[in-house]
């Protein structure tokens, strides 16, 4: 159940989306579900430009139109962030919603695994770009006026709330990452900021280390299909009453707001109980989930 409906919803149609990790798995459903909703796309990624540049295209030709753009940066190097905001704010003369979509896994023993460059590196990735982007973001968005409004989404991981020796990494940085979504909710109404932490999705990153996972947490029942992520996302974007939320999304169970950590704990470990009593139930009937996305080819 979504709790934000009574209310009048911040309408995507004709509105630019500045989405960082833009030419991942993840990004491409949402980038379809708000160019269908008539936004405009500004992607930003690591990938080459010319590889951004063709599936701009191929959003363009099937829109007949200009609507999306790419521009390659390294969330890493913080003179490509400043760049990035630049160039995205010039692209269709503004911005007005930013996702932080861009993550690397970070998988292994702490002390064993990883250097001080490696975990620089990815600390600087999955949190040091979306804390910098949405700075820079705010600025550009305050400088512009009073009544402009916009909206910030950050992608986390339910990982920052359920500490693993294997994960130590990737959860600390996401669990900084919630903390951060929920000291901005002072920036609305202008700004909402908000965020997003799903289970295990159904991606490429989450099915190259599932081998590796020993839990009994995760199993077909629980692991998040793409489509409730990008739905999440949507809904974030469209609720005025976001700011400072994160939501966790668990299998087929759709979204729950996280007011508190230790009240999320338990309605986290609920949900996961039952996601995995209801697969079993669709299992004994024989309902299957039907994957709705391709994800093939992004492996």
């Amino acid at each position: 159940m979504w709790p934000f409906t009574q209310e009048k919803k911040y309408d995507i149609r004709g509105k630019t989306v500045l989405v960082t990790g833009g030419l991942g798995c993840l990004s491409e459903h949402l980038n379809e579900t708000l160019l269908g909703m008539g936004a405009k796309l500004v992607l930003t990624d690591f990938l080459s430009d010319d590889e951004g540049s063709k599936k701009c295209q191929e959003y363009n030709d099937k829109a007949g139109r200009r609507v999306a753009a790419y521009i390659r940066a390294d969330l890493a190097n913080l003179d490509d962030l400043e760049m990035m905001v630049d160039k995205a704010f010039r692209v269709f003369e503004t911005v007005d919603v930013l996702v932080n979509n861009i993550g690397m896994p970070a998988y292994g023993d702490f002390y064993e695994d990883h250097d001080s460059k490696s975990i620089a590196y990815n600390l600087d990735v999955n949190l040091r770009a979306a804390m910098i982007a949405t700075r820079l973001f705010v600025e550009k968005v305050r400088a512009s006026g009073t009544n402009r409004e916009a909206a910030v989404v950050s992608n986390s991981s339910i990982s920052s709330m359920m500490p693993n020796e294997h994960f130590m990494l990737y959860g600390t940085s996401k669990a900084a990452l919630i903390y951060f979504t929920q000291a901005n909710a002072y920036l609305a109404p202008q700004i909402r900021v908000s965020c997003v932490a799903p289970f295990m999705v159904d991606s490429p990153m989450v099915n190259r280390y599932k081998k590796h996972i020993d839990s009994p947490y995760y199993n077909v029942h629980t692991v998040v299909p793409i489509e409730n992520v990008t739905a999440a996302t949507i809904k974030l974007i469209e609720s005025r009453s976001s700011a400072g939320q994160s939501i966790i999304s668990i299998g087929d169970w759709y979204i729950l707001p996280v007011w508190h950590f230790t009240a999320s704990k338990a309605y986290m470990y609920i949900l996961i109980l039952l996601s995995w009593v209801v697969g079993v139930l669709k299992a004994m009937v024989g309902i299957r989930r039907q994957p709705q996305f391709d994800k093939e080819k992004y492996r």
